[in-house]
């Protein structure tokens, strides 16, 4: 066909682009155009992934019937703005790779036009290109292997990892595989990291023989699933997230929960007409996966609490000691409320008294502040009287008049409003202890977040005029072990106890 030329502008870049209306998918009647929208229309999510990694490039400059090639080393008549590195060692001649790295829209754009159809990169970042920051381990199976048995293997290796205490992440091949996916500290050289990936490999293939096999030869391996791990050695590659596949179906490789992966019965399914839609409708999974980055489970030191067995103590409680107890607690033989119960995910453990420490907490429906201690989401709410339409708290608590009415002189600064910015505990004592303020601290949150993802300090005001501290943690434990503040409370006398 005669060559087309279009001139066009993606940020602040002119491009040339050509050849728009060419087939690269025969068999689907995929153009040109709809390669290039494609990697437009989801430029900011892929970047998020590829930005400063090196990218090796599958061409198909006569579509995916045509011939291919995979480059790594930059174009000459590559556009001078595009971002590139050169990796490799220095001292001898002809060993370093000039690679190609996207780090904005137009960079996509290019490489598209270009038939780029498939991006590929390494397992590093800049600037630690000699240390990755992630680990895959890539299913791979035989031809006219059913993909949920590959499923299943896939979870079964996911088991596997996390009892080392890692966190795997999953996305299709975009062809007949699964990628597992695991975030690691750039702290390790490839060399290290593969030979960890496969000491981690080996048990779970001994325990499968039947089915699995480390052997990378197809000859070898005519109806086992291939674990493959030696994709983690240096220089070598796995296509990327939301990257197009020279495939028949135009497939995408495609980032999935654990849930989708579950239901997932054909992933031909994700394709260059879906995935950008499926992406805006349920957002990216892998975008929380570098804080879950975790060191090698080589590299692990067991803290010196855990080591030793902690003695009885008034102020700190292990997690055996707590647990002892809560086995005591018998809300049947004692006047003190049970905590009101509200259904969560199995990701929350909190002592909370706190008011108005997010928007979702405010606009929780509840009857009271009683403390709610121990146990899987269970959280305190404020009620609604003491809300503003907005659903912020009118004052510090609301059972601040019971100080009022104990505290001699009846006078006790109420501050201003709660869970609206940060501010100090304090405690200040006038005319022979008789006046106090009380305020609350409470770390500001972020708008719309959830109760089990914050974390701050409150003040808990009991029925009878008593106020305690307390501690709220999040799911990660960022407090867990601070001790709880105390307040000065009136005793039956008016003194100070």
């Amino acid at each position: 066909m005669a060559r087309t030329l279009q001139m066009t502008q993606v940020g602040k870049r002119k491009i040339e682009l050509s050849n728009l209306e060419k087939v690269l998918w025969p068999e689907d009647g995929v153009l040109k155009a709809e390669s290039i929208a494609h990697y437009l229309g989801i430029a900011p999510t892929i970047l998020a992934h590829i930005n400063g990694r090196p990218l090796s490039l599958v061409r198909f400059p006569d579509g995916i019937d045509g011939e291919s090639f995979f480059q790594k080393n930059r174009p000459k008549y590559c556009s001078e703005w595009m971002d590139h590195e050169k990796i490799g060692d220095d001292g001898a001649e002809g060993k370093q790779i000039d690679y190609v790295i996207a780090s904005d829209d137009a960079s996509l754009v290019w490489l598209a036009n270009h038939a780029a159809i498939e991006l590929h990169h390494i397992h590093c970042r800049r600037p630690h290109f000699d240390k990755p920051d992630y680990f895959v381990f890539d299913l791979d199976p035989p031809e006219g292997y059913p993909f949920p048995q590959v499923v299943d293997l896939a979870f079964e290796l996911k088991e596997h990892l996390e009892a080392f205490g890692y966190h795997c992440f999953c996305k299709t091949t975009g062809r007949k595989g699964v990628h597992v996916v695991l975030p690691l500290e750039s702290r390790y050289d490839f060399d290290t990291v593969f030979e960890t990936a496969k000491a981690l490999a080996q048990p779970f293939v001994r325990a499968r023989k039947t089915t699995t096999t480390l052997e990378i030869r197809k000859d070898k391996r005519p109806d086992k699933v291939l674990i493959d791990v030696y994709r983690n050695r240096p220089a070598q590659t796995i296509v990327a997230p939301y990257s197009l596949r020279g495939s028949p179906g135009a497939t995408v490789s495609m980032p999935l929960t654990w849930e989708e992966l579950e239901t997932l019965e054909d992933p031909r399914v994700h394709n260059v007409h879906t995935a950008r839609d499926t992406l805006l409708e349920r957002g990216d999974p892998w975008e929380p996966m570098a804080a879950f980055a975790v060191r090698l489970h080589t590299d692990r030191t067991v803290s010196a609490e855990e080591k030793r067995d902690l003695a009885k103590s008034r102020t700190y409680k292990t997690p055996a000691q707590l647990s002892e107890y809560e086995k005591k607690r018998s809300f049947d033989r004692t006047p003190e409320p049970g905590p009101e119960l509200e259904a969560g995910e199995g990701n929350a453990f909190v002592v909370s008294s706190a008011p108005c420490l997010s928007p979702a907490l405010r606009s929780a429906p509840g009857k009271g502040r009683r403390v709610a201690l121990v146990g899987d989401s269970q959280r305190t709410t404020t009620p609604a009287r003491h809300q503003t339409p907005g659903g912020q708290c009118r004052r510090s608590s609301p059972r601040i008049s019971d100080l009022r009415r104990r505290g001699p002189e009846g006078r006790v600064w109420r501050g201003p409003d709660v869970g609206l910015r940060p501010r100090q505990l304090r405690r200040h004592q006038r005319q022979e202890g008789q006046l106090f303020l009380f305020q609350v601290a409470v770390k500001a949150t972020h708008s719309g977040v959830s109760p089990d993802q914050y974390q701050g300090q409150g003040l808990a005001v009991g029925a009878r005029g008593r106020a305690t501290g307390a501690v709220v943690t999040d799911r990660c434990g960022a407090h867990a072990g601070r001790k709880q503040r105390r307040c000065a409370s009136w005793g039956p006398n008016g003194a100070m106890r």
